[in-house]
């Protein structure tokens, strides 16, 4: 009697790039979105950082608005209407949320898209066309991209907690605080990780 695998070997999957209008719609708003969380934490107002969340001193920096704790009903107002609107967008238009702005897709999209330019149209990564030492060259290079990225997005993302000018000196003379530290490694560890 023969004996017959219950499994099958994994085949390479090659995804092809996607073109269209509504794949258009959706990597200008990724662009948009992308673009909002970098920049954000950069533009000053009256002096100040125009959009932080000043947890050391309890208070939300918002365009020369200070809002105190006291004032944080108006901000869980705000999120609670803001997630309503989620709510009602996705039952009506289920991938709104999913395929447009979930930050999620998002950076999965970047990731995917520093994969095709370093390996091509194709994910050509485990053809024989491409010398051993080639594939591993290329697969450190799109390590180093990711962790780069990984590390850009935690800074910025730690930005919005510490005022990014000051976090930014302090990174450059390599003396940056150590809970800053810590949290940028956490979520440039858990971003490269999710990429």
């Amino acid at each position: 009697m023969e004996n017959v695998s219950l499994y099958k070997r994994h085949k390479i999957i090659n995804n092809d790039p996607v073109s269209g209008k509504f794949n258009k719609i959706r990597l200008t708003s990724m662009f948009f979105m992308t673009l909002t969380f970098f920049i954000l934490p950069w533009i000053n107002y009256e002096g100040k950082q125009a959009f932080l969340f000043d947890l050391s001193c309890t208070r939300f920096y918002f365009f020369g608005s200070i809002f105190w704790p006291q004032d944080f009903i108006l901000l869980a107002i705000l999120c609670i209407i803001g997630v309503l609107t989620l709510f009602i967008i996705t039952v009506y238009a289920g991938r709104v949320w999913c395929g447009f702005l979930c930050p999620q897709s998002i950076w999965i999209k970047i990731a995917v898209f520093i994969n095709r330019k370093i390996y091509g149209k194709k994910n050509k990564k485990n053809t024989h066309a491409d010398s051993k030492l080639n594939i591993l060259k290329k697969t450190i290079l799109k390590h180093i991209l990711w962790i780069s990225f990984s590390m850009i997005t935690a800074f910025t993302f730690v930005g919005y907690f510490v005022p990014i000018n000051f976090l930014y000196n302090n990174a450059i003379s390599i003396n940056i605080w150590y809970w800053s530290f810590f949290w940028i490694f956490f979520f440039s560890s858990l971003t490269y990780i999710n990429i």
